[in-house]
């Protein structure tokens, strides 16, 4: 049964971490009447407005040993996620909490979205740190699509490939090019990767 989940919301999707415990015993035969059984597992749940839960996660274990559930939104301190429970701290690197990959070529495109006055900047590890053998091959290409489904000419993928590169703000460009060309404009990226982590896209820091 679901016994008990707790949500926070962190960047454009909320994140949950639910209890799984064994249902309540047969009644005909109960061994323990009016008892759940035990702790299964811990399981991450994700979801885009808080209310309809996606569970990718399903039969993985989500907590380090003796932890049962992140109750709080992450602190973020010095480039961290921080979460605390009692007088233990667990922490990941700053907006690395979700990524997609896979372990071999993909392609992919993100939701459409209306293109800001500021530069894009891709949140990646390349290659991705469970594979180091990736460093002469691992690449992310990145292609700008408009409503057609068609590229932008001029944001073609070949002319913005990323590789070697582990950082949360890594600038898009295409040559000499980058997005606030494009600004009000409603497109899609399309990326490709290899051997890569992508963990988000977003507007650059103004200092970029």
């Amino acid at each position: 049964e679901f016994y008990r989940g707790v949500g926070f919301g962190y960047a454009d999707r909320c994140f949950l971490m639910m209890l799984n415990y064994a249902a309540i015993p047969d009644p005909v035969n109960p061994r323990f009447p009016d008892k759940h059984g035990p702790q299964l597992d811990t399981e991450w749940w994700f979801s885009r407005e808080g209310l309809k839960w996606s569970r990718p996660f399903r039969g993985i274990d989500a907590t380090p040993d003796g932890v049962r559930i992140i109750d709080h939104n992450p602190m973020i301190i010095g480039g961290k996620m921080l979460f605390n429970f009692g007088d233990r701290l667990f922490g990941m690197p700053e907006d690395r909490l979700t990524y997609l990959e896979a372990r071999a070529n993909v392609e992919f495109s993100t939701l459409e979205f209306t293109v800001p006055s500021n530069p894009l900047a891709l949140n990646a590890c390349v290659p991705s740190p469970d594979k180091p053998y990736g460093s002469d091959q691992g690449y992310v290409m990145v292609a700008v699509v408009d409503e057609q489904g068609e590229v932008v000419e001029g944001f073609e993928r070949e002319k913005c490939i990323i590789r070697n590169v582990d950082a949360i703000n890594i600038p898009l460009r295409w040559e000499d090019r980058d997005t606030p060309v494009l600004s009000g404009r409603k497109v899609r990226l399309r990326l490709y990767a290899r051997a890569a982590r992508i963990y988000a896209v977003a507007e650059a820091p103004s200092n970029l």
